[in-house]
């Protein structure tokens, strides 16, 4: 979902940069010339099995439980089958830079990991090359906002609202965000302050990132270091359980734009098919530089979102590996739907969006 809920991703620290391959070089290699067939790990989620058994961005996986798992619906299939034998934990064969690993995974538990299928020798690039399209930021030259409701498994579940004002080439954009994400994700409430930069490249200035119901707090900047190998973030996070902030420098090549940005960004992108821009996102509330991503103009499309049809200009957000989220624009570049995988937000107006919210998700940034 949007990345409302983190997506983590391995960055290097300031420091290790110039002495380290990053994770976005070791994809790069991997996919110029994949040494096995199989599914290819692009992420490692924080705190999942994956991560605790060890396995890494980079590794390809080859079988499961004996299998060979060369797409993921093989690997689907393979798991199933595991637990309908009732198997406690299966056995999963790993390449690693052509070396072959095995780890042990328990069946039945969220392996926590990112993946693209690859075949040996068949090198693959799964973002376009930049087009360098000419960006229109002139919608924002007034300030405005935009009031939406928020759709998780097709029922209301909260709302979005968003606010800019753009001077001297600025563009400074306030962003909320509560939903009641049910038992599996709990109530969640999101503020985010940040200001971008609106030129023929777009960089995210600084950001400032609150979950109210928990205190909780990151705020970030774009920095530039002699000893970084290209732009970098600086962040600092505190939290109840924190009495002293936390600060971390984390680089990528290309521009950094915060990814509650991505957004405006896709609005200034032209209405032409094929238009792509390539970026570095950065998450807010983890201060984390995300892998290589790009914006792409797919075209006019037509799509389905619960029991609204939407036609129009169709940008995909799309993260190496994983699937990340869709704007519907009109010729103008307004709104008319996003989707986060299995969210969606439609715009509406602010009583719509404010209607039947339970309780402790009151808007913060409404009059």
């Amino acid at each position: 979902m949007r990345r409302l809920l983190p997506v983590l991703a391995c960055v290097l620290v300031c420091g290790s940069a110039s002495a380290q391959e990053s994770p976005d070089d070791l994809l790069a290699k991997v996919m110029a010339s994949p040494t096995s067939t199989g599914l290819l790990v692009t992420d490692v989620d924080a705190g999942s099995q994956a991560n605790t058994v060890g396995l890494a961005s980079g590794d390809i996986l080859v079988s499961y439980d004996g299998k060979p798992i060369p797409d993921p619906q093989t690997l689907q299939a393979a798991i199933a089958a595991a637990k309908e034998k009732k198997t406690v934990t299966a056995e999963v064969e790993v390449d690693r830079m052509g070396e072959a690993r095995k780890f042990e995974l328990t069946v039945g538990q969220r392996i926590g990991i990112a993946i693209l299928p690859v075949q040996k020798g068949v090198a693959i690039d799964p973002l376009p090359p930049d087009s360098a399209p000419k960006l229109d930021w002139s919608r924002f030259d007034a300030p405005g906002d935009q009031w939406m409701c928020f759709y998780e498994g097709g029922k209301k579940a909260g709302f979005e609202h968003v606010t800019w004002t753009r001077k001297d080439g600025v563009l400074s954009l306030r962003h909320e965000v509560a939903f009641d994400g049910g038992e599996a994700w709990g109530l969640n409430h999101f503020l985010v302050d940040s200001e971008m930069s609106t030129g023929e490249r777009a960089e995210g200035l600084k950001s400032r990132f609150e979950n109210p119901l928990t205190k909780y707090v990151s705020e970030g900047s774009v920095v530039k270091d002699s000893k970084a190998p290209s732009a970098g973030w600086e962040s600092t996070h505190t939290s109840p359980e924190q009495k002293e902030p936390e600060g971390n420098l984390q680089f990528a090549a290309g521009d950094l734009v915060p990814t509650y940005d991505i957004l405006f960004l896709a609005q200034a992108l032209p209405r032409s098919g094929g238009a792509a821009y390539r970026f570095s996102p950065v998450e807010e509330g983890t201060g984390r530089v995300m892998h290589a991503s790009a914006l792409v103009v797919a075209g006019k499309q037509k799509a389905k979102l619960g029991d609204r049809e939407i036609e129009g200009w169709q940008v995909e957000w799309r993260l190496i590996g994983r699937p990340a989220n869709v704007y519907w624009l009109d010729d103008q570049g307004a709104i008319l739907a996003i989707s986060y995988g299995n969210a969606f937000a439609i715009p509406s107006t602010k009583e719509e969006a404010l209607a039947g919210l339970h309780p402790d998700l009151k808007p913060r940034t409404a009059d």
